[in-house]
């Protein structure tokens, strides 16, 4: 009998609806990172509910670099609600407002893009709202009866009890109390399958899925919306802030490096150490250096002494012999032609019978040698010419020589005078990579060390706040809250990262007294400037709207008009747009804006208030 009654209360205990909480909602981003989500009204009603959004797990400057977007949609009806930008409260907090057609299950997806990086959804269930008037809700498109999961649980449960019925009988254990438990239970399943009916027919119930919840959002009453005033954005605006993740490096790292080979001694450096510009750290021991500096210095001084004696003999001997050979040539062109003329005379006597034929032929031997002498200083000059060019060209390449020698005797020497390894600038030690010792070659690099009296800060700036960086830029850093060093933007990267579509912006800052250590974390402010056009309005972000296109709702006499705009920029508080129609001064919605209709008249609070 015990048992019996355990089986009955188990079964009518499935009839029972369990309670679901609403909110918070938790969901996980990654990397450590989760956002939660709570409701105001809590569960959420058909109307406006206020939605906050907490990201824990996320550093303050990821959360300040962060845009939130949202979606909703009803799945169980396979229909997509609007969306938004939440706006940021600061402490890792957002904040957005979530227009609520009708009571029935949603999913709100949001997507954070910036600092933090994902995409969560989450399902809750709106409750109808009480207060909403007849006239506005779409009734009878409920239906009881289409609820039939009561009745079949019902239906298990009767099946249950006659079977249960049935063993007792079987067993002859006609108890009338039995029976009239039997009864009781049948009595009390009917009833739970009828109530749970029922409750699921009800708009206000928080299972939601009563389209007759649905709230008409045009309505005939006029719907209070919060506004404010659209203005001409002027000229440029100074200083808006753009906040973005960062870290310090060391403005310089230099490896220090042996110039020359030898064994290094007197080395005593170790990571933490500082270093002066021309500090002398450590010394080279390497005799072969000096005795090869001292022969090459010899060397160079014979190589000298050759090319200048090589230049004597081009620049006096070789012409001297020149001239005595051309004086020779010109006595000996002389006698040729006395001889000639003498030879002539001769010739003339002997046709006379004046001189004898001896006579005659002695006179041609003479005037024969004489041609022959003057041959032979010809070739004298000739050979003396030659001679000047080639003491020239034996000058010119002994001198070459020499210089040659001399350029070897200097490098020798300076090789021999850098047995001293001296830093390059002021620094901090980073790592000793050769041990004291130890036999190094030139170019052997035996300390890092670091120049940390200036640091280079490197943002990674998204690239929709790009267009407002330049070489110039003002830039501070923060720790924890607490303003920092002070600069300006060195350089800017022009190519986008596409994985995180950021952009790298550099700024050299001066750390006096090197006060900061580089390699941390920062958050970078920088103060930008941007140029507004001429057609720019300036609105709150708020009074953006995204579905079917970005646009805003502005009001006239009481009723809303739908404007189409452009976004220009969009810092999250404050928008810049272009549209034909928008002007200077016009009132734009900024609450309530997401569950508007065109022509819908509204009553207007908060007016008057400037972006």
């Amino acid at each position: 009998m015990k048992l019996f009654i355990c089986l009955v209360v188990s079964s009518i205990l499935t009839l029972v609806p369990a309670v679901i909480s609403a909110s918070p909602m938790i969901s996980s981003l990654g990397q450590g990172v989760t956002a939660t989500l709570t409701f105001t009204p809590d569960p959420p009603q058909v109307g406006t509910a206020h939605a906050t959004l907490l990201f824990d797990g996320a550093s303050a400057s990821q959360v300040a670099s962060t845009q939130i977007t949202f979606t909703t949609a009803m799945p169980s009806m396979g229909m997509s609600g609007r969306g938004g930008t939440a706006r940021s409260l600061g402490s890792g907090r957002f904040a957005f407002d979530v227009p609520i057609g009708m009571a029935t299950i949603w999913s709100l997806s949001i997507r954070a893009k910036g600092g933090i990086n994902g995409t969560a959804t989450y399902r809750f269930v709106a409750a109808g709202d009480a207060n909403a008037p007849a006239s506005g809700a779409m009734n009878g498109m409920a239906n009881a009866a289409s609820d039939s999961g009561p009745w079949r649980t019902a239906v298990f449960v009767m099946l249950a009890l006659v079977v249960i019925g049935a063993v007792l009988a079987m067993r002859r254990e006609r108890r009338t109390g039995a029976f009239l438990v039997l009864g009781a239970a049948a009595i009390v399943v009917v009833i739970v399958a009828v109530l749970q009916s029922r409750s699921a027919s009800d708009p206000g119930a928080t299972n939601g899925m009563d389209m007759s919840a649905m709230s008409d959002v045009k309505g005939e009453a006029a719907s209070p919306v919060g506004t404010a005033i659209a203005r001409r954005a002027h000229g440029s605006v100074a200083d808006p802030v753009v906040l973005a993740p960062g870290t310090l490096a060391p403005y310089l790292v230099q490896d220090i490096v042996a110039r020359a080979p030898g064994v290094l001694r007197d080395f005593k450096l170790y990571a933490g150490d500082r270093v002066g510009a021309g500090e002398t750290i450590a010394r080279l021991d390497e005799p072969e250096l000096a005795a090869r500096a001292g022969a090459s210095a010899a060397d160079a001084q014979a190589q000298a002494a050759a090319a200048e004696a090589a230049s004597i003999e081009a620049m006096h001997h070789a012409p001297n012999a020149v001239r005595i050979a051309q004086n020779e040539l010109a006595a000996k062109t002389e006698q040729q032609r006395y001889w000639e003329t003498e030879l002539h005379r001769e010739r003339t006597l002997l046709d006379a019978g004046a001189v004898s034929q001896q006579e005659y032929d002695d006179e041609r031997a003479q005037a024969t040698s004489a041609s022959a002498a003057l041959s032979s200083a010809r070739t004298k000059v000739s050979d003396a010419v030659a001679g000047v060019a080639m003491a020239r060209a034996q000058a010119e390449n002994q001198r070459q020589q020499a210089a040659q020698a001399a350029g070897s005797a200097q490098a020798d020497a300076i090789m021999a005078g850098y047995t001293a390894v001296i830093a390059p600038s002021d620094g901090v030690v980073l790592k000793r990579l050769v041990d004291p010792g130890t036999y190094v070659q030139a170019g052997t690099a035996v300390a890092r060390i670091a120049v940390i009296d200036r640091l280079r800060v490197q943002a990674n700036v998204a690239q929709e706040d790009l267009a407002a960086i330049r070489v110039g830029t003002p830039v501070e850093t923060r720790v924890n809250g607490r303003a920092g060093l002070r600069g300006r933007v060195t350089s800017v990267s022009p190519v986008v990262d596409p994985a995180t579509r950021t952009a790298s912006v550099e700024a050299v800052v001066e750390n006096p007294g090197r006060t900061v250590v580089p390699g941390g974390y920062v958050q970078v402010v920088l103060h930008a400037h941007v140029t507004h056009p001429k057609d720019a309005i300036v609105v709150p972000s708020a009074a953006i709207v995204e579905a079917g296109g970005s646009a805003v709702w502005t009001t006239s006499d009481g009723v809303v008009h739908r404007v189409p705009v452009a976004v220009i920029s969009d810092d999250g508080t404050t928008a810049l747009v272009r549209a034909a129609e928008l002007r200077d001064g016009s009132h734009v919605v900024t609450v309530g804006a997401t569950s508007l209709e065109e022509g819908q008249r509204v009553t207007e609070s908060s007016a008057g208030r400037t972006p």
